[in-house]
């Protein structure tokens, strides 16, 4: 069942790197935290998964294969899906995120958007109207 309003946001995580993945889940938590404060519901699954991954490790790696179910019911549930895009533009070889986006707008119908977190600022937030404005379509 979708939920109006819901949003996944979806953000790249896999990396050699520890550093760099830890480096990508606080900016999956910091986008999450500014929708939020901008008055969005919005379910992140790398604000999610990250610490269940540290604190239980048998649930595997961040890789889309061992999350791949899990996330596809998430994105069912939501009506959209936003790709939060950093400096780097990890997004676009994020195998996980490209399989979301597919899913998203092919099996499901339903919109994907590219969203710049760091265009936001969390001391002044703007109507919800306004930072829709700020998407970019993906395709």
């Amino acid at each position: 069942m979708t939920e109006p309003g819901l949003i996944y946001m979806a953000s790249a995580y896999s990396h050699n790197s520890a550093t760099v993945r830890r480096e990508r889940y606080e900016f999956a938590v910091r986008s999450c935290a500014l929708l939020v404060l901008h008055k969005f519901q919005v379910f992140s699954p790398i604000a999610q998964s990250h610490p269940l991954i540290d604190i239980v490790p048998e649930l595997g790696g961040g890789g889309w294969d061992n999350w791949k179910e899990y996330d596809q019911v998430w994105l069912c549930r939501s009506a959209e899906m936003w790709i939060a895009v950093d400096g780097d533009e990890s997004w676009r070889d994020s195998v996980g995120v490209r399989a979301e986006a597919e899913f998203m707008a092919r099996e499901l119908g339903r919109p994907c958007h590219l969203f710049y977190p760091l265009l936001l600022d969390e001391r002044n937030p703007i109507e919800p109207c306004l930072v829709r404005l700020m998407l970019r379509e993906v395709g």
